[in-house]
């Protein structure tokens, strides 16, 4: 299966396989895919990264997206090592597992309970809110913040929503959501403050 495009995508996960000095599977951390990671002379390591890569290690690294040859594993064109640590050694940022969602690095993450922040204009924000019996439905009122990229995953009694924006123009702003029930009535609105700098 082919995919088109050249989106880059980071992803991070534990080998779980080592199939030889240069292959190995990964796990993603959110346990939803294996990734064949090919090392070719053509993947590059951040300065100073160990290149013995041992079963249980946690990596992150980068891929383009340009091809995928394969449906299970996974297997992406590797371009970048960025971390090669041991499973205890690394603290997993939210920042990393969004990106492989939405394709893009968020700046900051917000939730139901962190509803406000200020960043910088062209700042990626991701909003990422839980779904059981309802939904959330993205209200475009604003020209302050564009909506780039939109992913759901399905966890085991709920799914994951998460949006990507960016922020465009100076001044506070809001993105609001419609919370719809399964009856598809709008009976809620949520909304999230950005202070654009």
């Amino acid at each position: 299966m082919l995919e088109d495009g050249n989106n880059r995508s980071t992803f991070i996960g534990k080998i779980v396989e080592i199939k030889n000095d240069d292959q190995f599977v990964v796990e993603t951390l959110d346990k939803k895919n294996y990734i064949i990671v090919d090392i070719t002379e053509d993947v590059i390591f951040e300065s100073g990264l160990s290149k013995d890569f041992l079963l249980g290690n946690i990596v992150i690294f980068e891929t383009i997206k340009s091809f995928r040859v394969t449906d299970y594993p996974l297997q992406h064109n590797v371009i970048k090592i960025i971390a090669n640590n041991k499973d205890e050694v690394i603290s997993v940022d939210i920042r990393e597992t969004l990106s492989g969602y939405l394709g893009v690095f968020p700046d900051v993450v917000l939730d139901i309970n962190n509803r406000e922040t200020m960043v910088k204009e062209k700042s990626i924000i991701a909003i990422t809110l839980k779904e059981t019996y309802t939904n959330y439905e993205y209200e475009k009122e604003t020209e302050s913040v564009m909506l780039i990229s939109e992913s759901k995953q399905q966890q085991e009694q709920y799914k994951e929503h998460y949006w990507a924006f960016v922020a465009l123009d100076k001044g506070i702003t809001e993105i609001a959501f419609n919370i719809i029930d399964s009856k598809k009535t709008n009976y809620e609105k949520i909304n999230f403050i950005i202070n654009i700098k």
